[in-house]
């Protein structure tokens, strides 16, 4: 799964304001303002293969939501692309085999090469290990992410 959410630094009413505004009231002089933040939530339907020792970038073939064309399930699926400039809040989570030796590793990177956020942890014996990364981050328009996963125990 790899998430996000986009927050305007113009709209300080909340957080996750975005750009989009919508209006749910409006009576004479008083009005409501609904904020809708650009976000999309990528998902895969199936288990992706990360082998031994060798990086895997995570692909994406299903969407819970994009309201800003930041995902494509079929073209370039591992990416979310930044349409909007702005600050985002970016959540990543994969869920690894259980073994007993070796590691897990987790990144973020942003256009290919620059990591934003690791997660590594030990594998575990008796149960799957999982990998979360939240973090807030400005992008610019174009900009994309990806996440990436290694672990070097069997796949």
């Amino acid at each position: 799964m790899l998430g996000v959410t986009a927050g305007s630094t113009a709209d300080v009413a909340a957080i996750t304001a975005g750009a989009d505004k919508q209006i749910l009231y409006r009576a004479s002089s008083s009005s409501l303002v609904f904020y809708l933040p650009k976000a999309c939530l990528a998902t895969n339907s199936t288990t992706q293969t990360v082998n031994t020792g060798v990086t895997a970038i995570f692909t994406f073939d299903s969407e819970q939501y994009d309201n800003d064309t930041m995902h494509d399930n079929a073209t370039n699926n591992s990416r979310v692309t930044f349409t909007t400039a702005g600050t985002y809040r970016v959540t990543g989570y994969a869920l690894y085999a259980s073994n007993a030796s070796g590691y897990r590793y987790t990144d973020i990177r942003l256009n290919g090469t620059t990591v934003l956020l690791i997660d590594t942890r030990p594998a575990v014996n008796t149960d799957q290990s999982g990998a979360s990364l939240v973090f807030d981050w400005t992008f610019s328009a174009s900009d994309y992410i990806e996440m990436r996963g290694f672990q070097n125990s069997g796949s």
